[in-house]
Formats: structure tokens, sequence, C-alpha cells
């Protein structure tokens, strides 16, 4: 038992030592936990933001046209490839293509239009 109690411990002494350095989670937040910052309310704002964010461009895409809002959930939901849409819908590939680019821009212009940064 000691020696699974010495491991635990040289584990912890070493995540305490580098977690201001880097993150043995991978969590951006790490540094700023260490120095004492409160990071949880900023966290959940971001987190607020990114699900509104989310839920409109989905009301978005349901007032797209019946084609490009399948194209659309194919390529980013299903995550299938151009050609593989184009010999499901028996069309080529830059109509495809052009039918997706369509409807992200007209995504794009709804979310100017409604006040979002569309650089983030």
């Amino acid at each position: 038992m000691n020696k699974y109690d010495h491991i635990d411990a040289v584990y912890k002494r070493k995540v305490d030592y580098h977690k201001g350095y880097f993150s043995l989670d991978r969590s951006p937040f790490l540094e700023l936990e260490k120095e004492g910052f409160d990071v949880n309310e900023n966290i959940l704002l971001k987190e607020l933001i990114h699900q509104e964010l989310i839920s409109f461009i989905e009301l978005t895409i349901k007032d797209l046209p019946v084609k490009e809002k399948e194209r659309i959930l194919k390529k980013y939901v299903q995550c299938k490839t151009l050609e593989s849409i184009a010999i499901e819908e028996n069309c080529s590939i830059p109509a495809v293509y052009y039918s997706i680019k369509i409807a992200l821009e007209k995504i794009k212009e709804v979310l100017i239009k409604n006040g979002y940064d569309i650089n983030d």
C-alpha cells in the first residue's frame, strides 16, 4: 500500500509544480486557477453565449430551403464529403459545393443582421 501512496503523492506534487506552466488536464484556465482567480463566471457566460448562438444557427438552418438544409446537415452533422453527397443525390460535386456555399452565406447574413460577430 505504501508504494501506491507514494506514487499518488509524487503525481500530486508533479501536478502542483507544473500547474502554472502546462496543463495535465488540458484546461486553458489552470494558470488562472493557480493564481486564485475565479474563472467559473467567465466560463459560464461564454458557454451561455455559445449555447445561444448554436440554437440561433439551428433556427436559421431550419428556415433554409430543403435541399440546402439537407446538404448542410449531411456535410457538417453527418460529416460526409462533397463527393458522397453528390453520389447520393445523383448530381455534380460543384452543384453540392455551391449549394452549401450559398446556404452558409445566408446563415452569415442572418447572423450579421442580428448582431453576432462572425469572426469569433
